[in-house]
């Protein structure tokens, strides 16, 4: 989950999209790096928001992060953990979490769903695979496992505090949504040419 943050220009998510259509160009917004999680959500959002804004993208988050607390960059997604502390400073405004719910580290931020926006969901995720090869009873027992560990409530408890949302689904659901996730980062990628760093 990634939070939509912006300088101090822009009071909501409406504005933002609202400005940069009437302003194209004169917005930038900052990224680690081409092709990375906070490049390809940007343009998804440019794509369904129809707005253009200029991506400089950085070697890695902290440099992007001091640029944007400096003025030299609008706007930006970001993992909430990496900016609560400057969201929570007053020197970055947060407008939008990029999940179908707020986040309980930042419950004051609205989601992209809540601003009627579901299609820019975009995750940050952990999952765990194994070999096509493995035998259907080792994975019944490991997906079995790994759902009772990750639902403990002392689990759930540290992964939130870290930004994550434990859903522990089973390896049908995850081979389906893993397939859609793929679709549709592909959609972006041919959409707006960006190529990894």
């Amino acid at each position: 989950m990634q939070v939509n943050v912006t300088m101090h220009m822009l009071d909501d998510f409406k504005s933002y999209i609202g400005y940069a259509r009437d302003n194209p160009r004169r917005i930038s917004y900052a990224s680690d790096g081409s092709g990375s999680a906070s490049h390809l959500t940007m343009e998804l959002l440019k794509s369904e928001a129809k707005i253009f804004t200029v991506h400089i993208p950085y070697r890695g988050f902290p440099p992007a992060v001091t640029d944007m607390l400096a003025g030299n960059i609008q706007a930006m997604f970001a993992i909430i953990p990496g900016v609560l502390a400057h969201v929570k400073a007053g020197k970055m405004k947060a407008l939008a979490v990029t999940a179908l719910k707020r986040s309980e580290l930042a419950p004051e931020v609205p989601s992209v769903a809540e601003l009627g926006h579901p299609q820019l969901e975009s995750l940050a995720w952990i999952g765990l695979l194994a070999p096509a090869s493995t035998p259907p009873e080792v994975l019944t027992r490991l997906s079995a496992e790994t759902v009772r560990s990750m639902t403990a409530p002392d689990t759930r408890d540290l992964l939130g505090k870290q930004g994550f949302d434990v859903v522990a689904s089973s390896p049908p659901e995850f081979q389906r949504w893993i397939g859609a996730e793929s679709a549709k980062w592909a959609r972006v990628i041919r959409a707006s040419g960006a190529t990894a760093d």
